[in-house]
Order: structure tokens, then C-alpha cells, then sequence
């Protein structure tokens, strides 16, 4: 999104219309764009509305309703909330073991000298955000964030403390096998839905400067926090979620070789949106 002009909330509208979107100018229309944030919806929706990509590679839509588009970012953000409610029980019973395990080293005297000097530089963060001087150490760990928290816990991995991991992990088996890689996209699914990034966004966008795709581990990391306390209306959501951004991530990867007129390539999908919504 860089070099992006800013659009006013009519122009926002005549520009969806240039990508086959039809949207009345009613105000209802204007403070859903105001609201909601434009580029959030957008680039949330366009998942499920995405049939291709030119060969300059932007990506082009069959004729669909703003309507659609509007319905299908609400489903993001309705399980965008379920997965903030089960993130935020997941993040206090993995604060609160951590400050106690943790705080057990010390007080027990398990652990060196050079040993405590480096954890409690964990502690305090790489940027010594905090005046932790090797004090009420529980106090400290409970006052972090789920971010910070998880150097302590790199910490403890790095440093042959598994059993102790296990123990704050315990009751939650996906974290077994590749727990590093899982505990940072888990991080990062807590830190893109809590500043108000759509889901969509999160699955589709997870790329490394390789350009190595995220979107297997984030997926198993979205459905492990789901499934955590599920419910069964979300569910449906969460999978239509799911199954469109699998198709559009085939998109991404997929050699830009489709024409101006999306209609021509895909009739039926562009039809089908119209039925829908009409």
C-alpha cells in the first residue's frame, strides 16, 4: 500500500466502481467506509471477491455488490473477536505460569550465576524497558505483554529449560512440535487482530523476505486458538475464512495471465456474486 493517494469517502466509491464493485452513495455506504477503514475492508474482502490478476498484477473481480464485500469483512471481524476472547484467557494462563516457573528458579537457586544475569536481561527486555533489578520477579513477568513475554520464554527454550516450558505449555499439545515458529506467528495473530488487522489480512500476508509463505503455520495457529472455546456459529465463519484465503494465497502464486475483462474468464463466479447479493 505504499505511494497510496488519499481518497475522500467519494472518491473512495468511484474508485470501487473501476473494479466491477456497484456502490449507491448513500451515507450509509460513506460511514461504513469511514468506519470500518477502507483498506481494512478492501483488502480484507477482496479474498473472497479476487478472481485473477492481470498482467501487470493487480487483481481484478467479477461484478459484486458493496454489499458482499461489506457482509464478508463483518465475518472476519466476528471471528476476529471470538479468537481476541480465547487469545486473551490463553495469554494470562501462560503470563501466570511463566512468573511463577520463572520466579521458582530463583527463589529455589536452580539455575548459575551467568545464568541469572542473562535471564534477568530477558526480563527487562532487550531495550531495558523496565528498572527490574532481580526483585519480585513474578511482579515484573506479570506486567508484560504477550510480546515481551515471549523472549523470557525463547529464554527458557534456548536454554535447555524445556521441562519448565512444557510445564506453562502444559494442556496445550499443538505446541509440541515446532514450538518456536508457533509461539511467534501465535504472537503475531494476538498483535495483528488486536490493532483492528482483518484476519484475512493476517492469513494471506505472512511472507518473509525469501517470500516464503506463512499461511500453513498461521492457519493450524488460527484454528488451535479457535478450537480453544469454540462456537459452533462462528465455526461456519471461520471456515469460509479459511477456505477463501486458501483459494486466493492459489492466486497469489499463480503467473499473472488474465486479461482486462474478467467477465470473459469467469462468467459463472461473476454471476453467481450477483445472485447473491441482488
Amino acid at each position: 500500500m505504499s505511494n497510496k493517494q488519499f481518497l475522500t469517502l467519494q472518491e473512495q466509491i468511484s474508485f470501487l466502481e473501476t473494479k466491477n464493485i456497484r456502490v449507491p452513495q448513500t451515507s450509509n455506504n460513506m460511514r461504513i467506509l469511514r468506519d470500518s477503514n477502507y483498506y481494512n475492508m478492501i483488502s480484507c474482502s477482496k479474498v473472497k471477491f479476487a478472481l485473477g490478476r492481470e498482467l501487470n498484477g493487480k487483481y481484478i473481480y467479477g461484478e459484486s455488490h458493496f454489499k458482499a464485500w461489506v457482509q464478508y469483512f463483518k465475518k472476519d471481524r466476528n471471528v476476529s473477536e471470538h479468537l481476541m476472547k480465547n487469545l486473551l484467557r490463553f495469554e494470562q494462563i501462560i503470563n501466570s505460569r511463566t512468573a511463577y516457573y520463572v520466579s521458582l528458579l530463583f527463589e529455589n537457586d536452580e539455575i548459575s550465576d551467568v545464568e541469572k544475569a542473562s535471564l534477568r536481561q530477558a526480563i527487562k527486555g532487550y531495550r531495558n524497558s523496565t528498572n527490574y533489578k532481580g526483585e519480585e520477579t513474578w511482579v515484573h513477568i506479570s506486567n508484560k505483554t504477550f510480546g515481551e513475554l515471549r523472549y523470557i520464554i525463547k529464554w527458557l527454550w534456548k536454554s535447555n529449560y524445556k521441562a519448565i516450558v512444557g510445564e506453562i505449555f502444559e494442556g496445550y499439545d499443538f505446541y509440541r512440535n515446532n514450538f518456536l515458529r508457533k509461539l511467534d506467528e501465535t504472537v503475531s495473530l494476538r498483535n495483528n487482530i488486536f490493532h483492528f488487522r482483518p484476519l484475512n489480512i493476517y492469513l494471506i500476508y505472512g511472507t518473509e523476505k525469501t517470500r516464503q509463505s506463512h499461511y500453513g503455520v498461521r492457519r493450524e495457529v488460527v484454528e488451535e486458538i479457535f478450537f480453544q472455546r469454540p462456537i459452533v456459529k462462528i465455526k461456519h465463519e471461520m471456515i469460509e475464512i479459511l477456505n477463501e484465503t486458501k483459494r486466493f494465497n492459489g492466486i497469489k502464486k499463480r503467473p499473472n495471465s488474465i486479461g482486462r475483462n474478467s467477465n470473459e474468464f469467469f462468467p459463472e463466479t461473476a454471476q453467481r456474486h450477483l445472485i447473491e447479493y441482488r
